[in-house]
């Protein structure tokens, strides 16, 4: 799961939440409370269509991607949600953003899209769409409302948007709704509170990421890194902490690849879990030292005694350093446990979402390439 601001992968991790700057400048919101729902312009994946928004009718429209693990964390409440209130609400997962859509038309991940609704079961009990080739339901939804991250909800009744919000803290204002005793007018004002703040907090951020990326484009290391030290006391703290170090290590690795090893290795010994961001960056850019292969294959390996991990995914970034620093032999080695264990966790019906059989078959293409080393 990453977005890629800059040519080597620069913040992946903006893809963890917070993804305004796929945009690039925040555009102007035109979508809110209150508003008249936009049209349901998508392909369907799973349910019966609805051809458009009913009167005296509600429906909630959520918004998620395959990579996006919150979405996945909140579908089998969702779909409690579903089988609890049937017959009096519709859901529809609505599915965006998928990783490489600024390369393919929409329309081509479907098989993809099919498979992981599949593998979801009975945690994903509700109707699911997909985006369309003209990215409709991102532009005219999620861009329009300036929601910038997934999963985001938006419910409607009466052709009418009464409340966008996070799935997880949906049913208290669904119950409300169904009671009669929901103010949409207190909600609006409190929701438009509240974007104001957002936006004014995300704009120093903005701004940084388009300084620092024009940076880099023009091949300015110490403008890079002057532009992210006087942007810092700017900044939201929690940008500062969950942002700002991997956009350093980043313009670093852009630059000079030992400056970036020494600064993620000091780091890492005051934050261990900035490894993880590390590693990640790491194995998505080619031609770098071994060392710091060696240190991407170090954080994810300390990954595999961590419970819930989906070892095979973890298998698979081991192999791929392995791969990029030239050891052949240990990245077939992992790849071969990337491909087992993917198996494994496909029979027991383990990772549900997150290992598919186009997960296997990925894994096995990447076996054979690193085979054929």
């Amino acid at each position: 799961m990453r977005v890629k601001l800059l040519k080597s992968g620069l913040l992946a991790t903006m893809a963890l939440g917070l993804t305004v700057s796929v945009f690039g400048q925040q555009p102007a919101v035109t979508l809110g409370v209150g508003d008249s729902a936009p049209e349901l312009k998508v392909l369907w994946v799973k349910g019966t269509p609805i051809e458009k928004f009913e009167n005296e009718k509600l429906y909630l429209l959520e918004f998620w991607a395959t990579w996006c693990g919150p979405c996945k964390a909140a579908m089998p409440h969702l779909s409690e949600i579903a089988r609890k209130y049937e017959g009096k609400i519709t859901i529809i997962g609505v599915d965006v953003w998928e990783k490489g859509s600024d390369k393919r038309p929409y329309d081509s991940f479907l098989p993809e899209i099919k498979e992981f609704v599949a593998a979801m079961g009975d945690k994903m009990d509700y109707n699911v769409v997909m985006d369309n080739n003209d990215l409709y339901m991102s532009n005219n939804w999620m861009k329009a409302a300036g929601q910038n991250g997934i999963p985001s909800s938006f419910l409607i009744k009466d052709g009418k948007i009464i409340w966008i919000g996070h799935p997880h803290v949906f049913e208290a204002t669904l119950e409300e709704v169904l009671a009669g005793t929901y103010d949409m007018a207190a909600y609006k004002t409190k929701y438009d509170e509240g974007r104001k703040n957002s936006a004014k907090r995300e704009a120093p951020l903005l701004k940084l990421m388009e300084d620092v990326k024009k940076a880099v484009e023009t091949k300015d290391y110490s403008l890079a890194l002057n532009t992210i030290d006087n942007a810092e006391a700017t900044l939201d703290p929690v940008f500062k902490v969950a942002l700002l170090p991997n956009l350093k290590f980043t313009t670093h690795l852009e630059f000079d690849p030992a400056v970036a090893l020494r600064f993620a290795t000091e780091l890492a010994k005051e934050n261990p879990q900035s490894k993880t961001m590390f590693a990640q960056a790491i194995g998505e850019k080619e031609g770098l030292p071994k060392e710091l292969y060696q240190f991407a294959i170090d954080a994810f390996a300390e990954m595999l005694s961590s419970p819930g991990v989906p070892k095979p995914l973890i298998y698979n970034f081991i192999a791929k350093n392995y791969f990029l620093m030239g050891d052949f032999a240990n990245a077939v080695s992992y790849q071969q446990q990337a491909v087992d264990s993917a198996k494994e966790a496909l029979e027991k019906g383990e990772y549900q979402g997150t290992v598919t059989n186009n997960t296997l078959t990925e894994f096995q293409a990447e076996l054979e390439k690193y085979k054929s080393k």
